[in-house]
């Protein structure tokens, strides 16, 4: 599929396998006063986060394969349209900043740099400019095209209306809901402004 594939647009993804899951669980954000389990305390899913990770590996197999983690791949063997996005309040934020920045060129974080900001930002809002911890867009001189985008205050599956049973948090998901028809909007206009624009 190599060059056939136009553009991807990767959602709070995993993308490498290689760090432990203590260091990853250094550059999670936390926001407990939105209560729920957004905070360490109630945060029932670290402790499964080996089990995840294992769950898609076989023995002895390298965690730095590009084909398990992208984040070790070519970026010439990647579409050369990416949207990242991120839900700040997840284990996998770090790890797809850190991608992203790499493919656009910019600085690459620090495994364990926390994503985002200690504050909240409100219901239903997403910062799509002027703060590049949330949001940017690069063109590089080769055509490439790579955007950023981390959805505040939200957690993995913030999109899927099957989290509510998880969460049990209505806050959490009028928040959500709001903001994955915001995300959704903005995704498809990337996609028809740029890669699948009619004549690109």
């Amino acid at each position: 599929m190599q060059g056939k594939i136009r553009a991807a647009v990767p959602l709070y993804p995993l993308v490498d396998y290689g760090p432990p899951e203590a260091t990853k669980a250094r550059g999670r954000r936390y926001k407990p006063s939105l209560g729920g389990f957004r905070g360490r305390d109630t945060d029932f899913l670290l402790a499964m986060t080996g089990l995840f990770d294992w769950a898609y590996l076989t023995p002895g197999q390298r965690c730095d394969d590009p084909l398990l983690s992208p984040y070790y791949a070519d970026r010439g063997a990647l579409p050369k349209n990416i949207f990242m996005v991120a839900c700040e309040l997840d284990l996998l934020a770090p790890e797809a900043w850190r991608m992203a920045c790499k493919l656009a060129g910019k600085r690459v974080p620090a495994l364990d740099e926390v994503v985002g900001c200690e504050e909240t930002v409100g219901k239903g809002v997403l910062i799509t400019g002027g703060d590049e911890r949330f949001a940017w867009e690069e063109t590089r001189e080769d055509g490439s095209r790579y955007r950023w985008l981390l959805v505040p205050d939200t957690i993995h599956g913030f999109d899927q209306d099957n989290i509510e049973g998880l969460a049990r948090d209505p806050v959490l998901m009028e928040d959500a809901r709001i903001k994955r028809d915001k995300v959704i909007d903005l995704i498809g206009r990337w996609l028809l402004d740029g890669p699948l624009r009619v004549g690109s």
